[in-house]
């Protein structure tokens, strides 16, 4: 029994004629080379909704009902994380036409096709190609969040009023955690992740807490800037907020800024 799509189509590929077998391998390596990407190796390469978000690993196999137009289907990652589905259908009708693009809608992907470009069985079938979703944000975080030493980091936390700092500077988080201690303010932080950022606000150095009018405004920031249920509070002392966009995160925590520095 065949477990994953690929292994089928190799193994079509192997049996070929020489001379086809031939076209089939110039075909596969120079669409391989030519688009930076990858086969997909993992789990749930059944599920088509990988295609809207690469995130997603329901790990569903959806082999019952798979289109028919996606016939000897193959998976594969782009440079950028998101997912490729290739398929190599004998022939397209109006029928797998209007399928293919009811697929295209449904995921908001690009379908392409290649009368010329299979690699399974050239000649007699066609290579159709669905291009996922790339998740990473417009902005990515590298250009608006540059990493900094030490030293220009802090003079710059020292200026916006909260430190930017990853999950690997905890040198730079325990400086600035100290200078907020000394000047008896609030801690504020954003931790760029890969797609997005978090931002953490902890009132200890600051030497007091929120008030229940603080707390209601610090909500009413948050949701400017993100969906309240990515963000918890402990007490009145600390807020974490999850999940907020790149480009928007600096603006978020300048407005919790706002509302916490009015009573210090």
């Amino acid at each position: 029994m065949i477990t994953s799509p690929s292994a089928y189509v190799r193994t079509t590929m192997s049996n070929l004629p020489d001379e086809e077998r031939r076209v089939a391998q110039e075909r596969l390596e120079r669409w391989v080379e030519t688009r930076g990407i990858r086969p997909y190796t993992g789990h749930g390469w059944g599920c088509l909704s990988k295609l809207a978000n690469p995130r997603h690993r329901c790990g569903r196999d959806c082999s019952c009902g798979w289109p028919r137009v996606l016939d000897h289907p193959e998976w594969w990652v782009g440079a950028g994380g998101e997912f490729i589905v290739t398929a190599h259908p004998y022939g397209l009708g109006d029928e797998s036409q209007r399928e293919l693009v009811h697929l295209a809608e449904t995921y908001g992907v690009r379908a392409e096709i290649h009368p010329q470009g299979s690699w399974y069985v050239p000649g007699a079938t066609v290579l159709v190609v669905l291009w996922g979703r790339n998740s990473h944000p417009p902005t990515p975080y590298r250009r608006a969040f540059p990493r900094l030493g030490v030293r220009e980091a802090l003079a710059q936390a020292e200026q916006c009023g909260y430190i930017i700092a990853s999950r690997g500077q905890a040198n730079l988080s325990n400086r600035w955690w100290h200078l907020c201690e000394v000047a008896r303010r609030p801690y504020v932080r954003i931790t760029p992740r890969r797609t997005w950022a978090a931002i953490e606000l902890d009132m200890e150095p600051a030497g007091r807490r929120l008030s229940e009018l603080e707390v209601q405004r610090v909500r009413a920031a948050i949701r400017e800037f993100n969906d309240p249920k990515g963000w918890y509070s402990r007490g009145l002392s600390f807020t974490y907020l999850a999940k907020v966009p790149v480009e928007v995160a600096r603006a978020a925590a300048s407005a919790l800024l706002a509302v916490v520095r009015e009573n210090d």
